[in-house]
């Protein structure tokens, strides 16, 4: 798939720096954290996050999703969503109809949880973000492996 999803045709609203014919990080967050259609503030939710998509698309996706936040300026400093992060461990090539795997390192477990932690330690490690935590854990072909390698590399984000 594309992040984020292509949009409806009323629903395209491209921004300088994006791409045509996807919804944009700022619709997704105004959708999440935005107003109702009485112009009432939304609840912040528990969280906002990503799933099922390949973590070389991780780091655009994020920065453009704590930008519009920050842009948006709809949370307070005691209530932020925590940022959810639940990619693939290898994606699903629609045009072969197989599992197809970006090598990562040398391939294994640990090299692709490697690159995940890179792109998720500056967001768990910020203390003034947009932010109120971090929940990681993996969406299509993310094992056992990943998920134990995961949970050891995520636990010394705070040593």
């Amino acid at each position: 798939g594309r992040y984020p999803e292509p949009a409806a045709p009323e629903q395209l609203v491209v921004l300088p720096g994006e791409d045509e014919g996807i919804v944009s990080a700022r619709q997704i967050v105004q959708a999440s954290l935005g107003e109702d259609q009485h112009r009432k503030p939304l609840s912040v939710p528990n969280g906002i996050g990503v799933n099922c998509t390949g973590v070389e698309f991780l780091e655009r996706i994020l920065a453009n999703i704590s930008v519009a936040i920050k842009e948006l300026q709809v949370h307070s400093a005691t209530c932020k969503p925590s940022l959810v992060v639940y990619p693939n461990g290898i994606e699903w090539d629609l045009a072969k109809k197989t599992w197809t795997s970006h090598v990562i390192g040398d391939g294994s477990a640990r090299a692709r949880v490697q690159s995940l932690v890179q792109v998720i330690r500056p967001y768990a490690q910020e203390t003034e973000g947009v932010w109120g935590g971090i929940i990681v854990g993996g969406c299509c072909k993310f094992g056992p492996d990943e998920i134990s390698a995961l949970a050891s590399e995520v636990a010394q984000f705070s040593t």
